[in-house]
């Protein structure tokens, strides 16, 4: 009487040609020194000496004993996964790797891009206070220049006021010094008259 298979049992198969290990022909054996394991068959068939899953070179290869005991004797014993089991049952281990990863790079980015908006928001407040301050600068230099200029302008109009007020008085005073001298040159010319007349009469 067979025994009932009750269980699923998959073997450990080789990741280049997908095929089960066993104790006879498709043995696992380990790469030295990088220590990936595929079977024989296809470690002897590699075109380039190189590990397919790490590409570090290849020195030689050892039979996997510690993987070969954990294969059993009797294959009886539990169901052979054939190649399309392998792809399924690999695509859902990958689907569902993809599914944690797509989750965590969506807590990532949600957590970098709410820190990014909490940099922008700080830098934007900095750049505003910045801004202001700036701002505030160039209006006390531009008032305190204003002020200087008006300060100049009010000094300079005074100034030119004293010039012409005194240019102002030097034509008067040039002006009474005039009829002053024309008073005189009168006088002298009237003494002069007199001093004639005076000779003409002795």
């Amino acid at each position: 009487m067979s025994r009932k298979k009750n269980k699923l049992i998959v073997y450990p198969s080789c990741k280049i040609c997908f095929k089960n290990y066993d104790q006879t022909s498709i043995k696992p054996s380990s790469l030295v020194p990088c220590c990936h394991s595929f079977c024989s068959i296809c470690i002897e068939s590699l075109s380039e000496k190189n590990c397919p899953t790490c590409r570090t070179q290849i020195v030689t290869h050892n039979i996997n004993w510690e993987l070969m005991s954990m294969l059993p004797e009797d294959a009886d014993d539990c169901y052979e996964t054939t190649h399309i089991d392998f792809v399924i049952e690999a695509k859902n281990v990958i689907s569902n790797e993809a599914d944690m990863l797509r989750e965590q790079i969506d807590q990532i980015l949600h957590i970098s891009m709410k820190t990014n908006l909490e940099r922008l928001g700080l830098c934007r407040d900095n750049l505003n206070r910045e801004t202001k301050e700036l701002m505030n600068k160039i209006t006390f230099i531009q008032n305190t220049n204003l002020n200087q200029i008006d300060c100049m302008r009010n000094a300079f109009d005074e100034r030119i006021k004293s010039v012409v007020d005194q240019e102002q008085n030097a034509l008067a005073l040039i002006k009474s010094n005039t009829n002053d001298l024309a008073e005189m040159r009168l006088n002298a010319k009237i003494l002069k008259q007199c001093v004639l007349s005076i000779k003409k009469i002795k």
